[in-house]
Formats: C-alpha cells, sequence, structure tokens
C-alpha cells in the first residue's frame, strides 16, 4: 500500500483529496476486514476522509507512524471508534 510514502494532498490518480460528506462514512467495500492485517474486524474511521478500512490497532500504528490512509493515500487527521456490527445485520 505504499504506506512509507508522505501524502501530497492527492490520491495516486492525481485527484484532490477533499472533505467528505457531513456524516458520511465510505466503507472500503464488502470485507470486514482491516486491510492492513487482514485478522480483525474493521472498527475504526480514518479523519478527515472518513474512510472504514482498519482495525483499532492498525488505525493507531498508521497514525503514530505518521503513514496515509491505506485506501486515498490522505492524511490521518484522527481516528474515530464505529461498530460495524450494530450498522450490519
Amino acid at each position: 500500500y505504499g504506506l512509507d510514502l508522505k501524502d501530497s494532498g492527492t490520491t495516486a490518480t492525481g485527484e484532490a483529496v477533499g472533505q467528505p460528506d457531513a456524516g458520511a462514512v465510505i466503507d472500503d467495500g464488502e470485507s470486514k476486514d482491516c486491510l492492513i492485517c487482514l485478522c480483525e474486524e474493521k472498527n475504526t474511521i480514518i479523519m478527515p476522509c472518513a474512510h472504514l478500512c482498519v482495525c483499532k490497532e492498525c488505525g493507531q500504528s498508521l497514525k503514530e507512524k505518521k503513514f496515509t490512509c491505506p485506501v486515498c493515500r490522505g492524511e490521518i487527521g484522527s481516528l474515530i471508534p464505529f461498530n460495524l456490527r450494530m450498522v450490519r445485520k
């Protein structure tokens, strides 16, 4: 995923990384597994891009190491806990 690269404000295709719509959470797809460790459930929203793609532990590790979002390469400003089980029944 190129986690060692710093974000320059654009995605790999050159699109600008913008703010999501208010209240929009962008689920990374059908899989419920974290994109980094692939063994824990996604339960953390990366802000400001609002991608729901990592578990708590991987999200904290990404933020501590100043890595970028694994989906859009946007800067990680904060992490929000999210219970995916309450949404999917």
